[in-house]
């Protein structure tokens, strides 16, 4: 098996509406959200409660990456992208989200 990187956008509708950054479960051991660039506002990342005050946020066209750490024995944790939140200080602004999954 490959490990191979997906790409796919997400934007938020309502400014300070919480939503996943994956409708569907994927899982990742490593991912990097980056606001797009015709962003408005700041982008805040966290879990379903993230919003103003209590989100990492990025500005237009920055970056975020979160890697796995191994647990024991060489493995890995994976993230559950439908459990990682966006919200945005503008209607319509947005994310490019970028994961590394494993063909098969």
């Amino acid at each position: 098996m490959a490990l191979i990187i997906k790409t796919f956008a997400r934007n938020v509708p309502t400014a300070g509406a919480p939503v996943p950054v994956s409708q569907t479960r994927i899982f990742a051991t490593s991912f990097l959200l980056r606001a797009r660039e015709e962003n408005v506002g700041k982008i805040f990342i966290g879990d379903a409660a993230v919003n103003s005050t209590n989100g990492i946020y990025l500005l237009a066209g920055e970056a975020h990456d979160f890697s796995a750490m191994p647990v024991s024995r060489g493995v890995l944790q994976v993230f559950d992208l439908s459990k990682i939140y966006i919200t945005s200080a503008a209607n319509g602004d947005g994310v490019i989200v970028e994961y590394v999954t494993e063909e098969r």
